[in-house]
């Protein structure tokens, strides 16, 4: 007798094996996900029902995906469909960490008897990007979910704990990148709000273009005149909030221009900025000029890339 769901798994298997050879002839660039499709293998449900899972990326920070999946017995069959939505948290190199949550439907059919139900979880989850192949995703969530039939002889769980793998294959979408690149304003209440025809930061392709900032607090919009070094430590944490609402930080910083009214301050604004930039360092200039905005005593402004 023909076992259908053996086949089945070999074959989503065999898919999967595919896409890493795929992977492993073409190179892309898994940290910029915006405009991006996955396809691969994955196991869903409280049974790990082999599906096949698709996700996409509108934007840098979410994700959605659904999933698809049959299995066959002679005696019985499955089927479920689920959607999740889920939101990146963490970032770092090849790793991304997110959370979010999801729905299906899931159909069971044992003994000539077809039951019906639903799963709904939460959940959180990782997505290792592996080093060399970017174009190839292993995604791992872990969260509680619901799960109902409508005839508990086959089962019926609650509050359970689950576990989800799956392999993806992510496609760039976006045509000749480096003709046609877009443009993103860059906009956060965490660093001052621009006091002219200007933005925090505009983003062309994978690099952050940010304006130069002055110890502005953007909680109150008092500027901080006097002691230089806290000048400087505001400015760094302006930087710092413009950076990360591009979902970036200082590791990405590339290059740095810093403007001073008088360069006797230099050793001062030297100490606080490398705290910010403990290890790799980017680039810098250092300008004295004959005046800045607002009376301030320095101003920087960076230049970011993504990884």
């Amino acid at each position: 007798m023909i076992d259908r769901t053996a086949i089945l798994k070999k074959s989503m298997r065999l898919i999967a094996l595919l896409f890493v050879c795929l992977a492993s002839c073409l190179q892309g660039q898994a940290k910029n996900l915006t405009n991006r499709l996955g396809v691969g293998y994955a196991d869903q449900f409280a049974e790990e029902l082999p599906s096949l899972a698709v996700r996409y990326y509108p934007n840098q920070n979410l994700g959605l995906s659904a999933s698809l999946g049959v299995d066959t017995h002679k005696d019985s069959s499955r089927f479920g469909f689920m959607a999740r939505v889920h939101r990146v948290i963490f970032m770092e190199d090849n790793l991304n960490f997110y959370m979010g949550a999801g729905a299906g439907i899931l159909s069971v059919e044992l003994a000539g008897a077809t039951n019906s139900g639903f799963e709904v979880s939460g959940f959180f989850g990782s997505e290792f990007f592996l080093p060399g192949l970017d174009s190839l995703a292993f995604i791992f969530e872990a969260g509680v979910g619901v799960t109902s039939l409508s005839r508990k002889f086959v089962f019926e769980q609650w509050g359970i704990v689950q576990s989800r793998q799956e392999w993806s294959f992510i496609f760039n979408l976006q045509k000749d990148e480096g003709k046609k690149m877009s443009k993103r304003i860059i906009e956060t209440k965490s660093a001052p709000a621009p006091v002219g025809p200007y933005s925090q930061a505009v983003e062309i392709g994978d690099t952050l273009y940010c304006s130069g900032q002055i110890a502005i607090d953007p909680t109150t919009g008092e500027v901080l005149t006097g002691d230089v070094k806290a000048q400087t430590e505001r400015v760094m944490k302006n930087i710092e909030a413009v950076l990360a609402a591009a979902s970036l930080n200082f590791s990405n910083v590339v290059k740095t221009t810093i403007y001073l009214i008088n360069m006797g301050d230099f050793a001062h604004v030297n100490e606080v900025y490398g705290r910010y930039f403990k290890s790799s360092p980017p680039a810098r200039s250092t300008v004295a000029v004959s005046g800045l905005p607002k009376g301030v005593s320095v101003e920087i402004e960076v230049l970011a890339k993504r990884s």
